[in-house]
């Protein structure tokens, strides 16, 4: 039991490294189930949500403990006020 353990965290683990994340466009209104009309939490402009799983144009997103589905349309990858894939600030460091 613990070789399947050992076999599957070593496959199975890089396929969670890599989150994509994505930002509401607007007020975004989630559905909690895929196939039914229900509401789920509501996505303000700019939160960040990691994709959870993509399924054609609709999105499985989580922001903290809120999860829902979302159309992908509704997102984008730019961070509010700066770049997608924009570096961070570098900070000065002097040595005396």
């Amino acid at each position: 039991m613990r070789l399947l353990l050992l076999a599957w965290s070593l496959f199975a683990a890089p396929a969670f490294a890599d989150d994509e994340i994505v930002y509401a466009k607007g007020t975004v209104q989630s559905d909690r189930f895929p196939d039914a009309d229900v509401d789920g939490p509501e996505f303000n402009d700019g939160t960040r949500l990691t994709v959870l799983v993509r399924e054609g144009d609709r999105l499985r997103v989580q922001a903290g403990m809120r999860f829902g589905w979302i159309k992908a349309a509704d997102t984008t990858k730019t961070a509010p006020g700066g770049d997608a894939g924009a570096s961070p600030p570098s900070i000065p460091i002097t040595i005396p």
